[in-house]
Parts: structure tokens; sequence; C-alpha cells
């Protein structure tokens, strides 16, 4: 990226390009670019070719670890007998950066994480 284009600094979204889409993958690099600096016509085309070749694979890859991680994890959980209780329990109180968080507890975690920056104003 720094080489083909002027992206010195890349943005967050950038840095995890693979959840991006094509068009979100050019405005963020369009976004990262210094402003004097403005894309041509064949550069995003490029740009949208590469995130074909590259991020592209690279996401579907990353969506089928996620879906075997969540699979392995149903079947530890199967395995030691817990129940949708426990497995709620134990994702709660989970340390940070979990690999992944199931769907539905994260809007449980995001809700926690601001009452606990209430109460420490």
């Amino acid at each position: 990226m720094k080489h083909s284009t002027a992206v010195n600094k890349p943005s967050s979204a950038l840095r995890n390009a693979t959840g991006l889409t094509s068009d979100e993958f050019v405005s963020a690099v369009i976004g990262s670019l210094p402003k004097r600096i403005k894309l041509s016509g064949s550069e995003i085309s490029d740009l949208k070719r590469e995130h074909a070749a590259t991020i592209e694979p690279a996401r579907l890859a990353r969506a089928e670890i996620f879906a075997l991680e969540h699979k392995l994890s149903n079947l530890i959980n199967g395995a030691y007998g817990l129940t949708p209780e426990d497995v709620a329990l134990m994702w709660r109180t989970a340390p940070p950066r979990m690999p992944f968080t199931p769907a539905g507890l994260q809007e449980v975690e995001l809700q926690g994480e601001d009452a606990g920056d209430e109460e420490g104003e």
C-alpha cells in the first residue's frame, strides 16, 4: 500500500481490510490519502481488482475459520455438559480479546461496558 499509493499511516479500517467490501476498501484508501492526492479511475479499478485477488479470499478464509472456531467451541461446551446458562456466564466473564463472541452476547457486553463507564465517573 505504501509503495503503490501515498498511504503512510493506514486507518484502522485498512488495518482490518478483511472486514471491508470492495467499495469500503476503496473509500478507506481514499480516506487515508493526503488531501492533495486524488486517485484516477484506473487506480480505483486497480484497488478493486487487488481487493478481489487478495482481500476477498482472506475474508472468506477468515469467515471459515470463525465458523470452525464456533463449531469447535460448541462441541467442547457439549462435551463438558454445559447448559446454555453456563455458556452465557462463561462468555460474560471471559477475558478480553477472545477469538470470537457468540452472536447476541456482544450487545450485552457493550451495554455492560457503558454501565462501567458511568460508575467510574
